[in-house]
């Protein structure tokens, strides 16, 4: 049987994967929260109804309307059809278009049903699969649909709450056979596996300061980087640092983006700062923008 949804969902998930490991190494930006949150919400959303189509829930499709499918072939069709995966696997583009999949609240609403045989020996989890899907919805409603703050979305307590509930979800997703391995993964399925330890606390500031790449910038900059282009973004920063560390390590390799992250969050933290910034008028009017220094403080 082709699972016609599964691939899908399964990049979405080892992307939400990703990005929780590098939310957890100190890259706290609101790219990183918001590229976790869409990818969980995503995987999510494509593993309940790969699950619906599974088990021939034909919930999974709103009704298609009648202006498009003015003699009922396509419902009729539909209704009767007993392998959801094959009838959209078969079913032409043109018709295709005509069928729309339900809302994420509304499948939300099917996982006790959908997954009681998991929880028929793991009640305690069903609260936790269903409070998390409950943020999941309000984060992105938030995030597709209203102001969201950069360093307020996703606090800290909800990202424990999805990171948790990420461990569970991990074991109902082998129950039900919706990951390509089971038990130990190896090889290219080890991306797609959760088996961590529960988190009873986080802290962005703490993630930080405990990244290995944030201690190597912080030796860096313990006796100052020169800035002498005078700009004062993050992303300047991050370049000047960047140079720095590949004149005493050449075949370093450091990915600018991660870097990039962790100079922006520590600088929202005044744990990096610029000094000695001093802009001046010669006589022929050019405004020379002299050396500046960057420095850490470990101690913020």
């Amino acid at each position: 049987m082709k699972r016609i949804l599964l691939n899908n969902a399964l990049e979405a998930w080892e992307s939400a994967i990703s990005y929780a490991d590098d939310i957890m190494n100190g890259m706290t930006t609101l790219k990183y929260r918001k590229n976790f949150v869409a990818s969980l919400h995503n995987a999510t959303e494509l593993f309940i109804k790969q699950r619906m189509l599974d088990t021939g829930d034909h919930s999974v499709c709103e009704k298609i309307r009648a202006n498009h499918d003015p003699d009922r072939k396509l419902q009729d069709a539909f209704n009767a059809a007993t392998d959801l995966n094959e009838f959209f696997l078969n079913l032409l583009p043109t018709d295709a278009e005509k069928c729309h999949s339900a809302n994420y609240s509304f499948i939300c609403k099917k996982t006790d049903n959908l997954f009681s045989t998991y929880y028929e020996e793991n009640l305690q989890d069903k609260k936790i699969v269903n409070t998390a899907l409950a943020t999941l919805k309000d984060l992105r409603n938030d995030e597709t649909h209203f102001f969201i703050d950069k360093w307020t979305f996703l606090k800290e307590s909800e990202f424990v709450q999805l990171y948790n509930f990420m461990i569970v979800f991990c074991k109902i997703l082998q129950e039900y056979d919706l990951l390509p391995f089971w038990g130990i993964p190896s090889g290219e399925y080890e991306k797609l596996d959760f088996d961590k330890d529960e988190l009873k606390s986080f802290c962005y500031k703490d993630a930080l300061t405990s990244s290995d790449l944030f201690k190597e910038i912080s030796d860096v900059l313990e006796d100052g980087v020169d800035l002498s282009c005078g700009e004062d973004s993050a992303f300047s920063v991050s370049q000047a640092i960047m140079q720095c560390i590949y004149q005493s390590q050449p075949k370093r390799e450091i990915e600018f983006d991660k870097l990039w992250a962790l100079v922006e969050t520590a600088m929202h933290y005044e744990m990096i700062f610029i000094s000695n910034i001093k802009v001046e008028e010669t006589e022929d009017g050019i405004v020379e923008k002299q050396c500046s220094y960057l420095n850490v403080d470990k101690g913020k």
